[in-house]
């Protein structure tokens, strides 16, 4: 790497050309145009891509994209979108809610409700401020939002027009067999080369340099002076606290109820059993019985009488 490319908020080493964060190259005439005089070639494509000249590989690639990225651009439109609509609903509620309570049909009437609608609707102007300008009324040309969304459409375009042009001349270079060790191609071998690449890159530079030096933002819409703090107005009395109030007498507890306690039953006795002792004598054996009732002997017939024979 030579070291002309060590100058205008550029760094250079052995994987590209970078962007140095420690200086910020400035502009002194004030002309779109001038942005990108006297760059290198490797430095216009680290001020566009993040990264000139690089080495292959992903890390150069993560690098550079972390330098410059138009998706940056995109999200930056999306955060003002939101706020902008933050603010436009809080300045709403905050007059609805001023007009609800203190407007002419609201409950809190005289100038002290006056006095406070007024400081409500000053306070909804602040922000109606601030979204006018950030949206410029709306459909005005000086939107935040929508320039941010062009300019990222811009750097897009820019970005995928220089790759073009490098592979062109890389290609070119290559067929004459000038390619480095790593693929890169050898282009300052031919200086005339060199030259015709720097300059359609630093057009494209300046096309896009003047696209963002046409943004612009509204002023503020929002007039009204801060409230006054002086003047003769006369502060309420101050009114005395309440007194202290006594606490309260103690009240002692009522009597415990003293309950009797349970009468204790004596354990029930049972009568001793009169059964009438066994006939039978000590260690004999009872035969079972097979029932509980004794068989009936079979009744015989009463016999016919016999006859008297006279």
């Amino acid at each position: 790497m030579g070291d002309d490319n060590n100058n205008h908020g550029f760094t250079s080493d052995d994987n590209g050309v970078w962007p140095d964060s420690s200086t910020t190259p400035t502009n002194s005439t004030g002309d779109p145009s001038k942005d990108f005089a006297g760059m290198t070639w490797k430095q216009i494509e680290a001020a566009i891509l993040g990264g000139g000249s690089m080495a292959p590989g992903q890390e150069q690639a993560d690098q550079a994209y972390s330098n410059v990225n138009w998706q940056s651009l995109q999200a930056a439109a999306g955060v003002f979108q939101t706020t902008q609509l933050n603010l436009a609903m809080v300045s709403q509620a905050i007059k609805d809610q001023a007009l609800a309570l203190a407007g002419g049909d609201g409950p809190w009437k005289g100038t002290a409700a006056k006095n406070f609608k007024s400081m409500m609707d000053n306070m909804a102007a602040k922000f109606d401020g601030l979204v006018h300008q950030i949206t410029d009324g709306g459909n005005g040309g000086r939107n935040v939002p929508n320039q941010l969304v062009n300019s990222a459409a811009y750097l897009q375009w820019a970005q995928n027009t220089l790759r073009y042009i490098d592979s062109y001349y890389a290609q070119q270079v290559i067929e004459r067999g000038k390619v480095l060790n790593d693929g890169r191609a050898y282009i300052s071998q031919f200086p005339d080369a060199v030259e015709m690449m720097t300059n359609d890159m630093r057009k494209v530079g300046n096309q896009l340099s003047g696209k963002y030096h046409s943004f612009s933002t509204a002023s503020n819409t929002s007039s009204t002076p801060p409230p006054s703090t002086g003047g003769g107005d006369v502060p309420p009395p101050q009114v005395p606290p309440p007194p202290a109030v006594p606490p309260p007498p103690a009240v002692p507890p009522p009597p415990r109820c003293r309950r009797r306690p349970p009468r204790r039953r004596p354990p029930r006795r049972h009568p001793p059993c009169r059964r009438p002792p066994c006939p039978r004598p000590a260690g004999a054996r009872c035969r079972p019985r097979t029932s509980r009732r004794r068989p009936v002997a079979p009744v015989a017939a009463p016999a016919a009488p016999a006859t008297r024979r006279r």
